[in-house]
């Protein structure tokens, strides 16, 4: 819950997890078109293509978004103080086992 609401961490994990989205779309689609496996119909095939640039546009869009977060953030952009209060507040929670 904490790397939910603290916007530093938020944007390493947005960073990662964009890298991880279009490295898997550029992989879907050199596996369909380079290697055409697996056989595929073509109603099939389009719609593995288009999830594969699905996943690059939005991997390289979270990548850069949470590039452009962690900029902002180190350039002075403010917390919101709602934000700040639920953060301290969570930090005080005791953690269930």
């Amino acid at each position: 819950m904490h790397v939910s609401i603290d916007g530093t961490l938020t944007s390493t994990v947005a960073k990662i997890v964009g890298h991880v989205n279009w490295l898997t779309g550029v992989l879907m689609l050199v596996w369909l078109l380079g290697m055409h496996t697996p056989a595929l119909n073509w109603f099939g095939q389009i719609v593995a293509v288009l999830t594969g640039i699905v996943l690059l546009v939005v991997g390289l869009g979270g990548v850069r978004l949470s590039a452009r977060c962690a900029s902002a953030r180190s350039n002075g952009w403010p917390t919101p103080p709602w934000l700040s209060a639920l953060s301290v507040r969570l930090r005080k929670m005791p953690l269930k086992t």
